[in-house]
């Protein structure tokens, strides 16, 4: 005889409605579910369950198990300096910024039938849900922590991966399909903050937008985080599952805490955040791409932080832009720059010569791994050393041997918005957020 998988047991036992229960933080695969339906603007990333699960908790004393997901470290006492130094899991198909994630997001374990169930890819998206006036958003503190309780956020329920057909309800299924093969849920955080909690109170320092404003005593507007959770069905137990998957409150889903919460550590770059309401809007406009430019970003790039640190920039470059008079074939490139940069971030990862005219497009095509500064369709780049004045404030790229005789060439300094994980870098270690690319001719013998 054939068993019967049982679904929902203590979940739907111990939580009631789904209004009484706190939120969850694993997450999903990320198309845009319908009830987040209409044009998307915000950016998201794609993380995995990063290590272990753990008896752990960065905000609150625990003494149950929790999974965590995205930063590659899970500490009781853990900063937003260990999440920044910590590598991060999170990655994206369209080269959004979700290597710039080192967010960290644990939830109660979630176990069947006493054997731990491995999350699936999940979804986190920040956008300017809930709000009406995405213009006066902020970026997050530096390491906020942040609670999702039955008191604040969104949760609703689904049979099967997330997909545009998928409808989500208040309270969690009584059955499902059994090709559906596992349950989704929407998760969202308060997007309202009281520009005081930012440590331990993270049950207490977000509030929800009501009919599209902060209230007064969360006055904060910051990015609306949603997550979608998934929770697929191992392949072993459906094997033994004829008919729909039922739920049973005498055994099935069972979880480490007696309700379901979200709680997350902002390991966000803020410089990133603010780079996205700036650099994005003035290099595509209306145009922007889909997922690469938050919507809480204002049509100006207006909206930033006082306490953003300013990026490095390109003063002058020799040879210029666009010089066809016969660059010398034995001519170095030299890079002037605004302030002083980091010496060790110059290198040929970061600053690179191509023969032959290539645009931003073409060296960034959707496809380039963000692991690979350039995608460049031709010859690889040309190697050279480089140096970097006692200043900092000038680099100056060597090729080794002679350039070619009348030939267009490339060269490209490294910024953030093209999405790899490479750029140059100033004293204090903040990022170029453009790439800086110019092209040249040199002359005949």
């Amino acid at each position: 005889m054939r068993k019967t998988f049982l679904l929902f047991a203590s979940v739907a036992a111990a939580l009631g409605l789904a209004s009484t229960m706190a939120v969850l933080a694993v997450w999903l695969a990320y198309p845009t579910p319908a009830l987040a339906a209409g044009k998307f603007e915000g950016f998201r990333a794609a993380c995995y369950a990063s290590m272990p699960a753990k008896v752990a908790d960065p905000i609150r004393h625990t003494h149950h198990v929790h999974e965590p997901s995205g930063a590659l470290i899970f500490e009781d006492d853990q900063t937003y300096a260990d999440l920044r130094n910590a590598g991060s899991n999170c990655q994206n198909e369209d080269r959004t910024e979700a290597m710039h994630d080192h967010s960290s997001s644990w939830s109660p374990q979630l176990k069947w039938d006493g054997v731990l169930l491995d999350q699936g890819r999940g979804g986190k998206y920040y956008n300017s849900a809930g709000v009406s006036d995405p213009r006066i958003t902020e970026p997050f503190p530096l390491g906020m922590k942040m609670v999702a309780s039955e008191a604040v956020g969104k949760v609703k329920w689904a049979c099967g991966a997330v997909d545009d057909s998928r409808e989500f309800t208040e309270h969690p299924p009584r059955s499902c399909p059994r090709d559906s093969a596992g349950i989704s849920l929407l998760i969202r955080f308060g997007q309202c903050w009281d520009g005081k909690g930012t440590g331990s109170d993270g049950a207490h320092n977000l509030a929800e937008a009501v009919r599209g404003k902060c209230p007064a005593s969360h006055k904060h507007q910051i990015p609306t985080v949603t997550w979608y959770p998934y929770y697929p069905i191992p392949a072993d137990v459906l094997d033994d599952i004829d008919g729909r998957v039922e739920s049973s409150t005498d055994n099935g889903w069972v979880l480490a805490d007696d309700f379901m919460h979200a709680d997350m550590q902002v390991g966000f770059d803020t410089t990133t955040l603010v780079r996205q309401c700036i650099v994005q809007p003035a290099r595509f406009g209306d145009n922007s791409r889909r997922g690469m430019r938050p919507d809480y970003c204002d049509a100006t790039g207006g909206n930033t932080s006082p306490d953003a640190p300013e990026a490095p920039g390109v003063l002058s470059a020799n040879p210029a832009d666009g010089a066809t008079t016969g660059v010398d074939r034995d001519a170095s490139v030299t890079v002037m720059f605004t302030e002083g940069m980091l010496g060790r971030s110059i290198n040929d990862d970061t600053f690179r010569l191509y023969a032959g005219t290539y645009t931003d497009e073409e060296l960034n095509p959707p496809g380039c791994p963000p692991d690979q500064p350039d995608c460049a369709p031709g010859a690889p780049p040309l190697p050279f050393g480089a140096t970097v004045t006692g200043s900092g404030k000038k680099a100056i790229l060597n090729p080794d041997g002679r350039l070619a005789e009348a030939t267009n060439y490339t060269a490209v300094l490294e910024g953030t918005d093209t999405f790899d994980t490479f750029a140059v870098k100033d004293a204090a270690g903040n990022e170029m957020a453009a790439d800086h690319i110019w092209h040249f001719e040199t002359g005949a013998d």
